[in-house]
């Protein structure tokens, strides 16, 4: 079956002709409704449409909301007037009726590395750039875990000098010291080096060199020598720096690793000129628990035969 056609509908921006009625609740204890239960009581019933009127009703169990998107925008216009009217009448308080076909309207997708920022620093940022209608849903995987993403329903705000005539958002950001990201439909080029929209990395004109911080050159093009990032000599690199802290890498290889640990060395602790190698400190552990094994065997088989020698003497 092809999908009807609908004048206009390719260069229309949003979704056009379309409202989402997004779940509440109310004050009583009232179970979400399922997609048929909603196109029974809500389409047919109260709102008094038919299927020459809807053209498509789309449901979204985990947003707990239903897209209905009709033929004529004249009807939609008629249905979201009739709705505004009815206020807190039932079954219209149950939920919260959005206009989807406004070109500003976007669902955005925030993912903050930290998942303990709190969802009212997120509308707060988010309020900078645009209005938030409802949000945030948390964004869960097939095994119910929630992905640390969080998705609110926006209104972009009009920018004469943005894309689309919309100020849009940065993709990358920072509350505090939490660092996230975000995404929604057709959003601009966003740059990561500049931080500016309308633009990528690869055409982005600002230089910065990371060894010397020079803005003429790339760092894969300075000359200047490269320093240790621990100490700042010229003579080595971090990996090679005596202040360096001992990693565990270094010990399981039986490096140096650098100075810092704190403690002493095996030479002195040990009194030997020959450093023993992780292997020979295993091999000498192994030992030393058979030895220890051996004796506790032994001193078992002893007190149990003079245990049995008294037996006899008694």
């Amino acid at each position: 079956m092809a999908a009807p056609t609908v004048a206009g509908a390719a260069s229309w921006a949003g979704v056009r002709n379309t409202l989402r009625f997004q779940w509440k609740g109310s004050e009583e204890s009232v179970e979400p409704w399922g997609r048929e239960q909603f196109g029974r009581l809500m389409l047919l019933g109260a709102l008094k449409l038919g299927t020459g009127d809807v053209l498509c009703l789309q449901g979204y169990v985990q947003e707990q909301a239903f897209d209905v998107t009709f033929y004529q925008e004249a009807k939609m216009e008629e249905i979201l007037k009739k709705v505004a009217e009815a206020g807190r009448v039932r079954p219209f308080n149950l939920f919260q009726v959005t206009d989807l076909s406004k070109r500003n309207f976007r669902v955005v997708t925030v993912h903050m590395y930290n998942p303990f920022v709190q969802d009212d620093d997120l509308r707060r940022f988010l309020g900078e750039y645009c209005n938030v209608k409802a949000g945030p849903r948390y964004v869960k995987d097939a095994l119910g875990f929630w992905t640390g993403r969080r998705q609110f329903q926006v209104l972009l705000r009009e920018d004469a000098t943005g894309k689309d005539g919309f100020l849009h958002l940065p993709a990358m950001f920072s509350i505090g010291a939490d660092r996230g990201t975000l995404y929604y439909a057709r959003q601009p080029e966003f740059c990561r080096r500049c931080l500016k929209i309308g633009q990528i990395y690869a055409n982005c004109g600002l230089r910065k060199c990371k060894v010397c911080g020079s803005d003429q050159h790339e760092t894969r093009d300075c000359t200047a020598p490269k320093k240790c990032h621990q100490c700042g000599s010229e003579e080595h690199l971090v990996r090679e720096c005596p202040q360096r802290r001992r990693t565990y890498a270094d010990a399981a290889a039986g490096g140096a690793g650098g100075g810092g640990h704190g403690g002493p060395s095996t030479e002195q602790a040990t009194g030997e000129g020959k450093r023993r190698s992780p292997k020979d400190e295993l091999a000498k552990g192994r030992i030393g628990e058979f030895v220890r094994a051996y004796e506790r065997r032994k001193g078992w088989e002893e007190r149990a035969l003079v245990r049995r020698l008294q037996g006899l003497l008694d």
